[in-house]
């Protein structure tokens, strides 16, 4: 399917029109926003999941419900054993869920920015930590 989407973009040139302004465009317009937001995340899962996993690894707790949780002001970020889940607090619910391999979800055009946003922002503040730590050695 992405496939399919990808070569119509490339067809579109009057006016020309990027995959993800495609995507933008059928999840704002109401026509079909939660495909466009199932093939976003399909698109930056890999990304996400590379993220989610590495901020719960370094910066996570424990959770109440057992696994490694991340508390954040806009999402929640939950793993245990082979489940992960990206839950946001704007009363959207659960936005994301890897299990078993299996990818599910509805990311928005937003929801992409911030964890790109956040990914930056966590490899800073690992590497600062790194820093102060061989300074301290």
């Amino acid at each position: 399917m992405i496939q399919v989407i990808r070569q119509q973009c490339d067809e579109l040139d009057k006016p020309p029109v990027t995959f993800p302004d495609l995507l933008d465009k059928l999840e704002k317009n109401n026509r079909v926003p939660k495909f466009a937001r199932s093939i976003r995340c399909q698109l930056h899962c890999d990304q996400i999941v590379q993220t989610a996993k590495k901020a719960l690894d370094k910066v996570g707790k424990a959770a109440p419900e057992g696994g490694r949780c991340l508390e954040g002001e806009l999402y929640r970020l939950w793993q245990k054993e082979g489940i992960l889940t990206i839950t946001a607090k704007d009363n959207r619910g659960e936005i994301f869920r890897l299990e078993n391999g299996g990818i599910g979800g509805y990311l928005s055009a937003v929801d992409v920015e911030v964890f790109q946003i956040f990914e930056q922002s966590l490899k800073q503040q690992l590497e600062e930590a790194k820093a102060e730590k061989s300074e301290i050695l």
